[in-house]
């Protein structure tokens, strides 16, 4: 289970540390749309290794947010329910 401390573990990762191929494929990621959103989230933040480093298809992604940004439960929630 991801706590606050795993997740700023996780955020501090720097994206050349993985191997292309370990990082989850998001757009493989399916989610139960019967889910409220909030459970959406949990479902997604079980499937994906990183909330902060993941790929999609072949290209990596490293999400960093700016001081002043939604924080990335906002941002999920947003993303959530926009589908």
């Amino acid at each position: 289970m991801l706590n606050r401390n795993n997740l700023i573990k996780l955020k501090t990762k720097n994206i050349v540390d993985y191997n292309t191929c370990e990082l989850s494929d998001i757009t493989k990621i399916e989610l139960n749309d019967s889910n409220l959103a909030i459970d959406k989230i949990c479902e997604f933040m079980q499937k994906v290794s990183n909330p902060y480093v993941f790929r999609i298809g072949d290209t990596p992604v490293k999400v960093i947010f700016s001081e002043n940004a939604p924080t990335i439960q906002e941002s999920l929630l947003r993303a959530i329910n926009q589908t």
